[in-house]
C-alpha cells in the first residue's frame, strides 16, 4: 500500500493528459478489438481537445498521484442529484495500491459537497476485472446501455452496465 497518495485537479495542459491516458487505455481496451480500432476511438473521446470541451461543458478531471507520480485520472461530471464517474484508470503499475478506494473516497466527498445522493458510472459487461471491483466498493447494478459508435471503417457496439452507490 503506498502512502503518499493525492488527488490533483487538472486544469489545464490538455496534452500531457492524453499522453498519459493513452498507453493505460491501450492496455484497457485493445485486446477486445480489431487492430486500429482503439485508437481511433481514443482520438476521437480522449484527445487533448475532447477533453477540453468536456471540461468547459462540466467534467472535473484529476490525476491520481503517489508523489510526483501520475498513477491514474478520474474524470466526474455533477448531474441533478448524482455524480457521474465518467473515467476511472489506474496505471498498472499502480494498481492494488488503494487508489480505487483513495479515489472512491475523494468522490463521495466531493458528491457530499455538491449534495448529491449517488455516484453512478458505466462499465462495458466485457470488462470483468472492474466489474468486480464496482461491486467490491459497493456498487449495485441498476440497468444496461447499449453503446455503438461509427468510425470509418469499423463500429464499437457495446453493452454497458449502470452501476450506483449511494453517497454516504
Amino acid at each position: 500500500m503506498l502512502n503518499n497518495k493525492s488527488i490533483v485537479p487538472i486544469t489545464g495542459n490538455f496534452d500531457e493528459l492524453y499522453k498519459f491516458a493513452y498507453p493505460i487505455l491501450m492496455e484497457c481496451y485493445d485486446a477486445f478489438f480489431k487492430p486500429g480500432v482503439i485508437p481511433a476511438w481514443i482520438e476521437n473521446n480522449q484527445s487533448a481537445r475532447m477533453i477540453e470541451k468536456e471540461v468547459k461543458e462540466g467534467m472535473f478531471y484529476y490525476y491520481l498521484k503517489n508523489g510526483a507520480d501520475k498513477a491514474g485520472y478520474i474524470a466526474l461530471r455533477p448531474e441533478k442529484e448524482e455524480l457521474l464517474l465518467s473515467k476511472f484508470y489506474v496505471e498498472k503499475n499502480f494498481r492494488a495500491n488503494g487508489f480505487g478506494r483513495y479515489a472512491l473516497n475523494f468522490m463521495n466527498e466531493f458528491g457530499k459537497k455538491k449534495n448529491l445522493k449517488k455516484i453512478y458510472c458505466y462499465c462495458a459487461d466485457y470488462n470483468t476485472p472492474s466489474l468486480e471491483i464496482y461491486k467490491k466498493f459497493g456498487f449495485t447494478e441498476r440497468g444496461e446501455y447499449f453503446y455503438e459508435e461509427h468510425f470509418e471503417h469499423e463500429t464499437i457496439t457495446e453493452r454497458e452496465i449502470v452501476l450506483e452507490k449511494p453517497i454516504i
